[in-house]
């Protein structure tokens, strides 16, 4: 945070540019940025351009590409518009290297989209009517809701956005 800040007010002028990081967001001062009548994009853009300067960061996208999907190619582009709300996320999206957290003290954290931190068996257990199986594909978590619904009997729920696994095709 202190390189991103010392980099920014090279270009901007004084002040406490980045306020820290939530999550996997960089937060900028909108509130400076208009005090000091400066580009709140040309800020973001230098912003990001540092971040990317950091050894840890494998990857940085801005509010602005996050609404827009105009980087839907991007490596990690869809995780981070799918982690990121306009409400409450920084104005900057990054995702760090393999194996990389902030911090010292944390046994381990969530969130990052690589294999080792999104993988995740998906078990179920149930009476006779739920035999025994395996899926030797990949998975999401999200296709739990209409699969249980299927085996259920009930409908899927209206946001469900999983695919119906084989153990409960008809």
């Amino acid at each position: 945070l202190a390189r991103i800040n010392a980099g920014l007010e090279q270009r901007f002028g004084p002040g406490k540019w980045a306020m820290g990081f939530s999550a996997a967001s960089l937060l900028l001062d909108k509130k400076l940025m208009a005090q000091k009548n400066v580009d709140p994009i040309a800020v973001t853009n230098a912003a990001r351009t540092l971040l990317l300067a950091e050894p840890a960061i494998a990857a940085a996208y801005t509010r602005r590409e996050l609404e827009a999907g105009s980087r839907a190619d991007a490596p990690f582009f869809a995780a981070m518009r799918n982690a990121w709300h306009p409400d409450v996320s920084g104005e900057i999206q990054f995702v760090l290297k393999p194996h990389w957290m902030f911090g010292s003290a944390a046994a381990a954290t969530h969130g990052s989209p690589y294999p080792y931190d999104t993988q995740v068996p998906l078990l179920m257990y149930g009476p006779t009517w739920l035999q025994p199986g395996r899926v030797d594909a990949p998975v999401a978590m999200v296709d739990l809701a209409p699969t249980l619904s299927k085996l259920l009997g009930v409908p899927a729920p209206s946001s469900a956005v999983g695919k119906l696994l084989p153990v409960a095709a008809p």
